[in-house]
């Protein structure tokens, strides 16, 4: 799991905001007020994961803005995690080729939007591997793998969907005739022992 610092950047206002809002300022009002917390939040939080906004920094979409996501975000903080869009739904401003090749990593997509890159050029694959490997510098320099491997006991809700799991699988194995499963007599400790490790 990674926080998000969001909405990256100048997002000021819900109304509109899928429908190309315009964020006018100058680059010393955007600095010393807009991103500076950002920049805190990257150079003394160790921030690792960001979500780009839906509002254009002057005529440029935020989530494509090579001079915020790159230049600033990456080469002047020295950010090494990955960026995220904010929700892709299809909004007619949102390009994932040109959001990819201008350092968003990943499109939050979860409709029959697509946000697959369909430019199969070399700079288009070099941005695409760029961006995999910031999502798995990220995951690898996450809180989990600290020391190797993680070691960390599964959540409640982990377990009961591998119980459940289990349990469906054996169930729809079974021979309904003699109660049993694959020609064998069924005790509890054989159907959950592989989740609990008994």
């Amino acid at each position: 799991m990674y926080s998000f610092m969001k909405h990256f950047a100048l997002n000021d206002q819900e109304t509109n905001r899928t429908n190309m809002v315009c964020t006018w300022a100058d680059e010393q009002a955007i600095r010393e007020i807009y991103l500076k917390p950002f920049e805190m939040s990257v150079k003394e939080g160790g921030a690792q994961a960001v979500m780009s906004s839906f509002n254009y920094i002057g005529y440029t979409h935020a989530g494509a803005s090579n001079n915020l996501l790159n230049t600033v975000l990456r080469d002047e903080w020295g950010f090494k995690g990955f960026v995220l869009t904010d929700y892709f739904g299809g909004y007619g401003y949102q390009n994932g080729d040109q959001e990819i090749r201008n350092g968003n990593d990943s499109m939050l997509a979860t409709t029959k939007i697509t946000n697959h890159i369909t430019d199969k050029s070399a700079t288009s694959v070099k941005a695409m591997r760029t961006a995999a490997h910031n999502i798995l510098y990220t995951t690898a320099n996450g809180w989990q793998y600290e020391n190797g491997e993680p070691e960390v006991d599964a959540p409640v809700w982990r377990i009961a969907m591998y119980v459940r799991e289990r349990i469906s699988h054996e169930y729809t194995t079974r021979n309904t005739t003699d109660n049993t499963i694959s020609g064998q007599s069924v005790h509890f400790f054989q159907v959950f022992s592989p989740i609990f490790r008994l």
